[in-house]
């Protein structure tokens, strides 16, 4: 009997079917019926091969009537694949599920006998633990801080999965799971760890090794080595795989995200369909709207109709999936209050006149109304860039006056004409400390009086570079971009011996996947962005599981202020803005405790990638109507 053979094609995103001369009839069945879908398979190196996309292969493979009777022989792959869709389609069928309480018997005693004898779980955590057990893939999207890392380990290893292949953020966060791994196993039970950086002939080295067992650790960025896809995408579908995504949100944007993001998100999406097991884990899951869990849902469960319930229920998305995640709250985890400090500090004469002359200038260019056309990519360009000078502006206006003397472009040009020349010239002659670092120096000398450490958090380099050299005498350690040894900083900063008083960090460097809590509860926000997730993320680095009952946190936020009440300046936009999107995340996961951060909220390098379209909106409704 004649038979259409199929197999995955060799990019392993779709399915390739073939024929011999004695099936012609049938074989044109197959492409008429493709035809009729409103597909047109691509031909294949010859005439007897077509090729299907998976997506859509699987979106028809059940109801075609018209070629369940074909000769067709599906190869192992295919099948097996084929049940794994099945087996996840049932499962998102019956969402949602009702919350409860575990069904998983007897977790502490297995996981006792599987080498995890140095620390127990939490009763919340041993709830989430059941909870993920018991979904094919599941997602952790409780608080930072509510050890999420503990508790992936200890799904992987009741599921006895060989292989843990783990993405990270940065080097930091990898060295956090190699201390949450050394933590967890007893030394006789710890797998190899491999950390999987170096060259493309490193990497493959280390994957041969993990074949035998182990955990791997690779940062999202480097799945963009040249020929890393393909290595990985082959290890996955030979070898069986249970992969977390840590800070799942880096791929909220999905494919259709421009730059860097987009191309890592398609990477990783890539590989969903080849792996055994699939985590996700993040605090912050969906930090602008309800579009940020699209892709997260297409990556544990692919081409089963997530995207249209969550599109569907864009007011409550977290409920048509209820059931795919767990979520503790900060309440749960029964940690002592923080308290917040609002801290206004009145900008000198001179930055306040510098800062007029910046926001009119952009308010000109924006007074156009055909220039609000928020899908146009030079305005966003424009706006981007305003967005940032202006927050800049609000910290450290002797940088910003220096930037632009440089500049070419017609807001440089204007700001740097000979009428506003003394105003440039007498910024730059103030010097390199405003007052609102003079404010955070203060603050700093009056906390280590007390023989506390603390944490300054800034967006911009230069800030971060005066600061460690005005506080040298406190030992001060750094961790963003240019820091040499950022794994070096942590451990210094928590070593309470040290005579490191100081860690002065950027949140997109130190704000994910550390923890600074056992020996410092302070923490200093020279200036924030839009960004809520990132914010979010770098608060819960000193207010987390495992510190002491008996200690206050303390959150300093200090907010730039016009001494002639011009406006309102960008850092009180800034913050109406993190309280707006704090609300929503918190109707959208249904989480009180975010509501109240929110209500606290409103009592006051490169960012551009970090705006969002209704970022944009915001500064010039700023611009235009305040």
């Amino acid at each position: 009997m004649s038979t259409i053979n199929s197999i995955f094609s060799k990019n392993f995103k779709g399915v390739e079917f073939s024929k011999s001369s004695s099936t012609d009839i049938d074989w044109f069945k197959l492409i008429e019926h493709y035809n009729d879908c409103g597909i047109s398979p691509f031909s294949g190196s010859h005439v007897n091969t077509i090729f299907v996309s998976w997506s859509e292969f699987l979106f028809y493979f059940y109801d075609a009537e018209e070629i369940k009777d074909l000769p067709i022989q599906y190869d192992s792959n295919i099948l097996a694949h084929i049940e794994t869709h099945q087996r996840n389609l049932n499962f998102v069928n019956q969402l949602p599920l009702p919350s409860k309480e575990s069904e998983v018997e007897n977790l502490e005693e297995k996981l006792y006998s599987l080498g995890i004898t140095k620390r127990k779980l939490f009763h919340y955590q041993l709830r989430d633990m059941g909870r993920m057990l018991s979904n094919p893939s599941s997602a952790n999207f409780s608080v930072p801080g509510a050890g999420k890392t503990f508790v992936a380990l200890c799904v992987s290893a009741y599921l006895n999965k060989k292989i843990l292949f783990v993405f990270v953020p940065n080097d930091v966060v990898m060295q956090s799971w190699e201390y949450e791994i050394r933590k967890t196993f007893d030394t006789g039970s710890q797998p190899n760890i491999f950390r999987l950086d170096g060259n493309l002939n490193q990497i493959k080295k280390s994957l041969e090794a993990l074949k035998s067992g182990g955990v791997g650790l690779m940062t999202y960025r480097k799945i963009l080595s040249r020929g890393l896809e393909t290595v990985l995408r082959n290890f996955f579908i030979n070898n069986s795989t249970h992969l977390i995504l840590d800070e799942s949100h880096r791929i909220k944007g999905g494919i259709k995200t421009s730059g860097t993001p987009g191309k890592i998100a398609s990477s990783i999406l890539s590989f969903s369909m080849f792996l055994d097991r699939k985590d996700i884990l993040s605090g912050t899951p969906m930090p602008l709207n309800h579009n940020d869990l699209i892709s997260q849902m297409e990556f544990l469960y692919p081409n089963v109709g997530l995207r249209t319930r969550i599109e569907e229920s864009a007011e409550k998305p977290g409920a048509p999936i209820r059931g795919v995640f767990v979520r503790t709250t900060k309440s749960e985890l029964d940690l002592p209050e923080p308290t917040e400090h609002f801290i206004p500090q009145e900008m000198s004469e001179l930055q306040a006149a510098f800062y007029e002359l910046v926001v009119n200038r952009y308010r000109e260019e924006f007074s156009v109304p055909s220039k609000r056309d928020l899908m146009n990519i030079n305005i966003q360009t424009k706006a981007k860039l305003g967005l940032t000078r202006i927050i800049r502006l609000s910290v450290d206006p002797f940088f910003l006056a220096n930037d632009l003397k440089d500049k070419k472009d017609e807001i440089a040009k204007y700001i740097n004409s000979s009428k506003n020349e003394t105003i440039l010239k007498n910024v730059v002659n103030e010097g390199k400390v405003s007052k609102k670092m003079q404010k955070a120096i203060e603050l700093v000398e009056e906390i280590c009086r007390n023989e506390e450490k603390v944490i300054i958090w800034s967006q911009f380099l230069n800030s971060i570079e005066v600061l460690e050299h005005e506080l040298k005498g406190f030992n001060p350690v750094t961790l963003y971009g240019k820091t040499e040894n950022p794994e070096d900083s942590v451990t210094l900063f928590n070593d309470a011996n040290s005579e490191v008083k100081v860690l002065i960090g950027n949140p997109k460097k130190g704000g994910e996947g550390i923890s600074l809590h056992h020996n410092c509860h302070n923490a200093i926000y020279l200036d924030r962005t839009y960004n809520a997730a990132e914010y979010l993320q770098s608060r819960d680095r000193i207010h987390r599981i495992g510190m002491s009952s008996n200690v206050e946190p303390n959150y300093y936020l200090l907010q730039s202020v016009h001494p002639n009440n011009f406006k309102k300046v960008i850092d009180q936009r800034i913050s109406n803005n993190l309280q707006r999107k704090i609300e929503n995340m918190q109707e959208l996961l249904d989480d009180p405790d975010l509501k109240q951060l929110a209500l606290d909220e409103s009592v006051g390098e490169d960012l551009s990638s970090e705006y969002t379209i209704e970022d944009i909106d915001d500064f010039l409704q700023m611009l235009l109507n305040d």
